[in-house]
């Protein structure tokens, strides 16, 4: 309850830019580690940058670890 609900993460790759909105007052699923925030394309050959920011927050925005899985779609 005293984590942010309005966690704003950007990823950028290449000239590519997504936006994501995180709430991190939601619990994790019984067992699992990580949450899913969302799904980008990144692309091989291009830098690609992730920030996660307290711009705007109200409560504390808190990141343990970031997990990239490569998807088959």
């Amino acid at each position: 309850e005293t984590r942010a609900t309005k966690v704003p993460v950007t990823i950028q790759c290449g000239v590519r830019k997504t936006d994501i909105i995180v709430d991190q007052t939601l619990p994790l699923a019984a067992g699992e580690a990580f949450r899913t925030i969302g799904s980008v394309q990144l692309d091989g050959g291009v830098e690609t940058v992730i920030t996660v920011s307290n711009t705007g927050t109200a409560g504390f925005v808190i990141l343990d670890a970031l997990q990239l899985i490569e998807s088959n779609h």
